[in-house]
Formats: structure tokens, C-alpha cells, sequence
């Protein structure tokens, strides 16, 4: 007797696993067994099923022939790997909706080709609205629509997590609006109640504004490279944090601004931290346009950008917001000159430098290092043999052997952790404005009669005429003679 009830129990627990999960046998788009489209309802009539899964043999695109249902409740979509599986929204068709309450967790798809989405009518790819989403190791890739993504009111989620966004051009691709908000700032996500979170994501090569967000966002550990639009259009209210993120040869003519209700009413100014706008632990290098347009004289007092790397990127930031300290800047350099007379280097800073972190310490010659171009002269020494001062410009010594012919270079360059600005903020090996072409004035009368004044005219031709090119050395030799 006891061995039939273990072996009944035994059969009804394989029951219970077996009827757990839903498994999708077909990439075809209908109400027929074992589609995606039948694989959601059952899940939403059947408690028992908390995942669906997708058969080992299957691979290939499902091309949407209608909206997918809503998912009523919470379950798991587990997808085989975003190279076996895609779901295409064949660029009419609405994928994920969630009605209130329910947690949908998707990881290893595919989500291509949405339809079009507008600010009544958002979020064509996934949908939260008092709900969750907690999306994994997914593609977003080929879309051309905006609105995408959206969270809307007050306990709704989207979270994703090591995916990649890449080659989509739709804008206001991820987007969020109302929900409670709090007049303070926390470091707290659960004190937040409408948000979306980013983590360890890549977006490459995409066109259009990505994040176009009324509510709490933040974006940690990501990668943005190649990316021809804005990043991010923070507006409404609630807290922003980019951090710890990788900022790599995006084009935009602006990649974050502000327009928050901080802006145009005042809201929050009384309570808000000063870090509300938050820009932390970044490495922004080699993008176009300017990086962090901070917004009004408001919005400034509520952002802090701290511990960023800038490097060759068109503008670091505007304004002066409350707090920007200890960033490497590559911007300390407004002109680097040649001074052909003394045989010197000019450098014009744009704001009070030092040598130390303190706002203190005058520079010294060690604090900086040459990088020389060119075939004729020698440089004798990588560190400038002399330094003086006048307000913010320098003066350094430049020990060169030999002639110089006007078409070298000297690059000026700051030695790492060396110079810093009364901020804390450190000048960056690498700055902008920092090379200068080895010119020199001259004065030769041919016998045409014309005068040379630099050494972009080098040589007299057989008619007494001055050509054009380079050779004259900065002792007036005049190099070829026809």
C-alpha cells in the first residue's frame, strides 16, 4: 500500500513540473498548439504554467499577424539566445502589454521590426502600467518606430539587464510618464515608484533619441558608442543617474538635457538634494557634440557630475552646475603657441590652474611634457626646460637642436594628475587646443620684388619670383634656388 501512494505521488509531482511550463513548437503566428500567441493565453487561464519555453529544434523569426495578447499575470518567457529566436512585430503589431499587476521576466529573444507608437498610444515593443517588466540578455535591433518602451503610473518597472539595443533609428524610443513622486531625493530605488533601470546594457548605432523619460531613470554599467542622437531627454520629475558608463564616438549634437518641472516651476527646489541629476564614475571620450547640456540655472543647482573621464569630446558640459568636481577634464587648454623669437611655447589656460587638489601650488615645468613632429630639428627634452607665469598663461622652454623648417609640431601635454582646477577637476593627459605648427616670421625681398613675411613661402623661382611651399629655415636660408 505504501508503495502505490509514493508511486501516485511521485506521478502527480511530475504532473505539477510538467504542467509548469509551456513549450512553443512553431515560429507560425496563430491560435493553433504549441504558438507563441497560444503559449500567452495559456499562461494567462493557468496559474500552474509560471514559464514558457521554446523547443530545441526551433529557429527562426515570428512575424506577428495580429497584436500579441496582454499578459494578465506573471510568468517567465524564456528564450534559447537572442541568434535562435526573434519575434518581429512586423512593423504593425504591438508585442508585450501588461495589464496591471502583472511581473513579466523575458530573457533570450530577439524583438525586432515594431510598429509605430505615439505619445497616447506608447510602448509597441513592451508595455508596463502598474506592472513589471525584467528584461535579460535580449536584442533590441532593427526598429525604426519611436515609443517602444513605456512605464507608466505608479508601480510599474522596466528593468533590463545585459541586452544590447543596436541599429534602431525609431525616436523617443524609451519613454515614461506619471506615478507618485517624491520631493526628496533618495539613492533608494524602491522609494521611486514608477522607473526604469539599466544595467551592463550596450547601445551601438542607433539613430534618434533613446530615452525621452518623465520619471525615474538610471543607467549603470552601460556602453553607448556610435549613437547619432540624443541619449537622453530627462524631463518631469523624479531622479536621473547615469553612472559607471562607457561614452564612446556618439555624434549627437547633444547626448543628455534637461527639461524638468525643476526648470520651469521650481518644483523640488527646497527639498530636492543636489545631486538629484546625477553624473558619476563615467568615461565620456571622443564624441561631437556637447555631452551634458546641465539645462536652467535650476536644474543646475540639482545636478552633480563627479568622477567622470573627459577626453576629445566637443563640449564636457554646460553651465555650472552645483557640483562638478573631480573630473578629468580635456578642456583646460584654450591655445597652445610658437613663439619663433625666443623659441618658446605659449599656453593660454582658460581658468586658474594648480599643481596640487587643494586650490593651491604654482606649476611647475615637470608638470607638463612635448610631443615633437618633424625631421630636421631634435628635441632635447620631453619636459620644457623653463617655466614662467602671467595670470593664466605659461610660458615654456623649448630645447630644440638643429633648423627648424615651419613644418613641425609641438603637442603640449599635462602629466597625468598634475595640474587641477580650483574644482578638484584634473587636466587630462589629453587636451583639446594643444598643438602648434613650428612657425617663424622672415623677411626676404626677391628680386621681383616681393617680400616674404613666414616660411609658407620658401624658395625664389628662376624670374626672382617667391614660390610656395616649404624650406626656409628660421635663419632666412632660403633652401632652393632654381
Amino acid at each position: 500500500m505504501k508503495k502505490i501512494i509514493i508511486i501516485i505521488s511521485l506521478f502527480f509531482t511530475l504532473l505539477s513540473v510538467a504542467q509548469s511550463t509551456y513549450t512553443v513548437t512553431s515560429l507560425i503566428d496563430n491560435n493553433s498548439v504549441g504558438t507563441l500567441r497560444t503559449a500567452i493565453n495559456t499562461a494567462n487561464s493557468d496559474s500552474a504554467i509560471n514559464e514558457i519555453v521554446f523547443s530545441a529544434e526551433l529557429i527562426g523569426k515570428i512575424t506577428l499577424t495580429s497584436n500579441l495578447p496582454n499578459v494578465k499575470s506573471s510568468y517567465t518567457i524564456s528564450g534559447p539566445g537572442t541568434s535562435i529566436i526573434s519575434i518581429s512585430g512586423n512593423s504593425k503589431y504591438k508585442m508585450f502589454t501588461l495589464d496591471p499587476s502583472a511581473v513579466l521576466t523575458i530573457t533570450g529573444l530577439t524583438l525586432t521590426e515594431n510598429s509605430k507608437g505615439t505619445s497616447t498610444n506608447p510602448g509597441t515593443i513592451l508595455y508596463a502600467f502598474e506592472s513589471s517588466v525584467l528584461a535579460s540578455n535580449i536584442s533590441i535591433t532593427g526598429n525604426t518606430q519611436g515609443y517602444a518602451f513605456y512605464a507608466g503610473s505608479d508601480n510599474s518597472l522596466i528593468s533590463f539587464t545585459n541586452s544590447t539595443f543596436t541599429n534602431n533609428s525609431g525616436n523617443r524610443f524609451i519613454t515614461s510618464d506619471f506615478g507618485s513622486t517624491p520631493d526628496t531625493t533618495s539613492d533608494n530605488d524602491a522609494d521611486y515608484t514608477n522607473k526604469i533601470i539599466v544595467t551592463g546594457c550596450t547601445f551601438s548605432n542607433n539613430s534618434g533619441m533613446i530615452f525621452f523619460v518623465e520619471r525615474y531613470v538610471k543607467l549603470d554599467h552601460c556602453i553607448f558608442d556610435n549613437n547619432s542622437g540624443l541619449i537622453g531627454n530627462f524631463r518631469g520629475v523624479n531622479r536621473f543617474q547615469v553612472l559607471n558608463s562607457t561614452f564612446t564616438n556618439n555624434t549627437g549634437a547633444t547626448l543628455f538635457s534637461f527639461s524638468s518641472w525643476i526648470s520651469n516651476d521650481g518644483w523640488g527646489m527646497e527639498t530636492l538634494g543636489n545631486n538629484h541629476h546625477l553624473f558619476d564614475g563615467n568615461l565620456f571620450t571622443d564624441n561631437s557634440g556637447i555631452v551634458i547640456n546641465t539645462g536652467s540655472v535650476n536644474d543646475q543647482s540639482k545636478t552633480t557630475i563627479i568622477n567622470n573621464v573627459f577626453s576629445n569630446n566637443g563640449i564636457e558640459y554646460t553651465g555650472s552646475p552645483i557640483i562638478h568636481t573631480n573630473n578629468t577634464l580635456g578642456n583646460f587648454f584654450d591655445s597652445v603657441l610658437f613663439n619663433s623669437s625666443d623659441s618658446k611655447i605659449t599656453v593660454t589656460m582658460n581658468r586658474a590652474v594648480f599643481n596640487t587638489n587643494t586650490g593651491s601650488g604654482e606649476l611647475q615645468a615637470s608638470d607638463f611634457r612635448f610631443l615633437f613632429k618633424g625631421n630636421n630639428a631634435t628635441l632635447q627634452s620631453v619636459t620644457p626646460s623653463s617655466i614662467s607665469s602671467d595670470g593664466n598663461i605659461y610660458t615654456l622652454g623649448l630645447d630644440l637642436s638643429g633648423d627648424i623648417y615651419g613644418t613641425e609640431t609641438i603637442s603640449l601635454y599635462p602629466i597625468i594628475n598634475s595640474i587641477y582646477d580650483i574644482n578638484r577637476n584634473i587636466g587630462g593627459a589629453v587636451q583639446k587646443n594643444n598643438t602648434t605648427l613650428l612657425n617663424f616670421n622672415i623677411s626676404i625681398l626677391s628680386s621681383a620684388g616681393e617680400s616674404a613675411v613666414d616660411n609658407t613661402n620658401p624658395y625664389v623661382d628662376e624670374n626672382g619670383k617667391i614660390g610656395s611651399g616649404s624650406g626656409l629655415t628660421k635663419y632666412g636660408k632660403i633652401i632652393t634656388i632654381p
